[in-house]
């Protein structure tokens, strides 16, 4: 991963890393990875944004946290302590997880999306989920779920119960979703557009899972795929961003369908 900017300069983004899906193999390397890469780019950066689902399910239980998530989380509280701004977007899987991780590890989180000033460019941030046109379903769903009472209710389950039971349930849902397909052209016009017309000119979006790059009249709008299938991130550097594939051990620009060649031009 090269820039002309010094590192410090650089932001990073990221998303749906989903810890605790698959199998305890799968899910360890994913672990791995995430940890290789908050060592070797985030900790070397000026900010980090997490766009949601971090985890596969979080849920903010008064006296227990998933153990499986402890480095992770470490590693996190760490780099707020070396001074990277580190910021948190709930997403569909993990949006009970703000409270804890502001309050004991010193992320700043945010609950829905936010247009925010990003070293010198105007970026709409989102997890994506319930924003665009249809899918009422979901909707009406993603209200009961954050109900405060809903909340209050699944507290009541025992960990050992509820974390295995919200897993299965991930797992059922995500199988019997095809996310082979994706309509970029359709994602950019629900989601960017309506932003780019509020001022923002860049948009950010996690959940779809699919790596985008779009640059079009000056304005960006990423995709930023997920760590279950493609490990990519996003950086924003020099007020330019650019999509990366991480393996582990190097980041590589990504070049895969979803990038345009103004975006790769960058």
């Amino acid at each position: 991963m090269t820039s002309s900017a010094h590192p410090a300069d650089r932001t990073l983004f990221v998303s749906d890393v989903h810890l605790g899906a698959g199998s305890l193999d799968a899910n360890a390397a994913r672990a791995a990875r995430l940890i290789a890469f908050l060592d070797a780019h985030a900790a070397a950066a000026r900010a980090l944004y997490v766009l949601g689902d971090l985890f596969d399910f979080w849920f903010d239980y008064r006296h227990a946290i998933p153990k499986a998530h402890v480095r992770v989380l470490a590693r996190l509280g760490a780099l707020v302590e070396q001074g990277v701004q580190v910021r948190f977007f709930g997403g569909n899987h993990d949006f009970w997880a703000g409270p804890y991780l502001a309050s004991e590890f010193g992320l700043e989180a945010f609950d829905g999306p936010r247009t925010l000033e990003v070293d010198g460019r105007k970026v709409a941030l989102m997890h994506g989920d319930g924003l665009a046109r249809g899918d009422q379903g979901y909707k009406l769903l993603k209200g009961v779920l954050r109900n405060r009472f809903t909340i209050g209710a699944y507290g009541w389950i025992h960990p050992d119960v509820g974390i295995p039971f919200a897993l299965w349930v991930s797992r059922v849902s995500r199988h019997s979703r095809d996310e082979s397909k994706v309509d970029r052209e359709w994602l950019y016009r629900q989601l960017a557009l309506p932003r780019f017309a509020e001022g923002a000119d860049a948009a950010i979006t996690g959940h779809y899972h699919h790596p985008t790059h779009f640059r079009r009249e000056g304005k960006d709008f990423l995709v930023l795929g997920d760590w279950v299938t493609h490990s990519t991130f996003a950086s924003l550097s020099g007020g330019r961003f650019a999509l990366w594939s991480w393996d582990g051990v190097e980041a590589r620009r990504y070049e895969g369908p979803g990038v345009d060649a103004a975006a790769l031009a960058g």
